[in-house]
């Protein structure tokens, strides 16, 4: 799996709480110079998080219709062959060079956006943007196919 957004410069209180002791500490999380130094500014991490956060939800929206079909296909064995092809674009078939399909392709604009401590460059909002374009068709027939 992925692991979340890096957190962006600031400061924050972390709590830890083990057999009903609370203990609480606040850090600061400070830019790594040599990005500073790159011309990568606070607000650019900041909307670099802002992205990565809705290219996560996006992902999990994507994971949870293709759990919901495929529990679909197992419930509905009458309409296994319908449910299945749109399964089929969300994910990958197994192979040794699989098309990359819906999920797949989220996850990798995912990498391309946090990938480093960037600027999150035009390209990456405009395949998202593409891509949550497909999902919502995607969407769409499940619904159509009464799977929400």
């Amino acid at each position: 799996g992925f692991g979340g957004p890096l957190a962006v410069p600031g400061s924050y209180t972390a709590r830890l709480t083990a057999d009903g002791q609370t203990q609480t500490a606040t850090f600061d999380v400070k830019i790594d110079p040599r990005v500073a130094k790159a011309g990568v500014t606070q607000d650019d991490l900041v909307e670099q998080l802002q992205f990565a956060l809705k290219v996560r939800d996006a992902l999990d929206e994507a994971q949870q219709l293709s759990r919901k079909l495929q529990a679909a296909m197992k419930a509905r064995p009458a309409d296994e062959a319908q449910l299945k092809a749109i399964v089929d674009k969300l994910v990958n078939q197994p192979g040794p060079y699989p098309a990359n399909m819906l999920i797949a392709q989220i996850q990798n604009v995912y990498r391309m956006a946090t990938g480093a401590d960037q600027k999150v460059g035009a390209s990456a909002f405009g395949r998202f943007d593409q891509v949550i374009k497909e999902l919502e068709a995607v969407k769409t027939e499940a619904a159509q196919a009464g799977v929400r």
